[in-house]
């Protein structure tokens, strides 16, 4: 004669297929939904010299001043189409109605799709001013570099290697800083800051987080082509006063349980996504847009990240 389950049988039997429920929505969520999602962050900054906040650039609120910038961090696009998805990000961009667009690297990971990048910054203002840099993936995949430029100049965005621009806005000047990829390329500050005037409103466009530490000379490159700082860059960079570094890279880890990220590419060092305004200059780490390797985000939403800058 059959007997009924005893009730911890039945407790476990019901606690596998919850487990299993939950596995298979998380799945779902990860490769079909969370993928697709647009995540616009709104950030207040405001330069050092005009008031501080903590890490001496980073403020949590604060009216819009009159002299004001607003502008939209773009990474880590990857495109490997220009559909629904990328449409979202740029209606989201122009629905934040920037006044300048920063891209910071791999926007692309194949060189056969430099078409795709040419397509999707169409579908954004094209007088919007845009400053772009390098990833690790564009100098893995040998996109051709002039041909790169070539596509982001037709639509207004000008490609900083190891260059600074002075981008005038309401009668102040941000000085923006692009370094080539602290992985994969050759960064030189030296270069990028030579024959520039130091401004009070300074961000530097790096792709890998790590890059604000080696900057700081608080932690040894993780790289293999770049050897560190060099001293002639060093000396360079003591006269300037940067406020912020904005990276991308790490993806925020794409996948992301709880605040904890089980992993992160080289070059992100201890960070992954988010402010880290604890030391000048203070470091922002957007989670980016795309995926790599595998088609996956869970609790790492894609990032548009919009600032509003308080200049000097």
């Amino acid at each position: 004669m059959s007997r009924e389950p005893s009730l911890s049988r039945r407790r476990f039997i019901s606690s596998i297929g919850v487990l299993g429920a939950a596995s298979v929505a998380a799945g779902i969520d990860g490769f079909a939904i969370e993928p697709e999602r647009v995540e616009v962050t709104a950030n207040q900054l405001r330069s050092p010299h005009a008031l501080a906040g903590p890490g001496g650039a980073l403020l949590a609120s604060g009216a819009k001043s009159p002299a004001s910038l607003t502008f939209v961090q773009l990474s880590d696009l990857h495109l490997k189409r220009v559909a629904e998805h990328e449409q979202r990000v740029a209606q989201a961009v122009k629905e934040v109605d920037p006044e300048l667009l920063l891209i910071t690297g791999d926007s692309i990971d194949d060189r056969r799709n430099l078409h795709l990048l040419d397509a999707f910054l169409a579908l954004l203002d094209r007088d919007l001013p845009k400053y772009a840099i390098l990833g690790n993936w564009e100098h893995a995949c040998r996109v051709n570099r002039e041909r790169l430029r070539e596509v982001y100049a037709a639509h207004g965005c000008q490609l900083l290697v190891n260059e600074s621009a002075v981008h005038e806005h309401d009668g102040r000047e941000l000085l923006i800083t692009g370094l080539d990829d602290l992985l994969e390329g050759r960064p030189r500050v030296a270069d990028a800051l030579r024959g520039v005037e130091p401004r009070p409103d300074h961000l530097i466009l790096a792709h890998c987080p790590e890059h604000r530490d080696v900057l700081r000379r608080t932690r040894p490159p993780s790289g293999n082509r770049f050897s560190g700082i060099s001293s002639d860059d060093a000396a360079e960079l003591s006269r300037f006063d940067p406020c912020c570094v904005f990276s991308g890279h790490t993806h925020g880890g794409q996948v992301n349980l709880f605040g904890f990220a089980p992993w992160c590419p080289k070059g992100s060092g201890p960070y992954v996504s988010g402010w880290y305004g604890d030391v000048r200059p203070a470091l922002y780490v957007s989670r980016g847009i795309g995926t790599v390797t595998i088609p996956i985000r869970l609790g790492s939403a894609p990032e548009i990240a919009s600032f509003r800058w308080h200049l000097a």
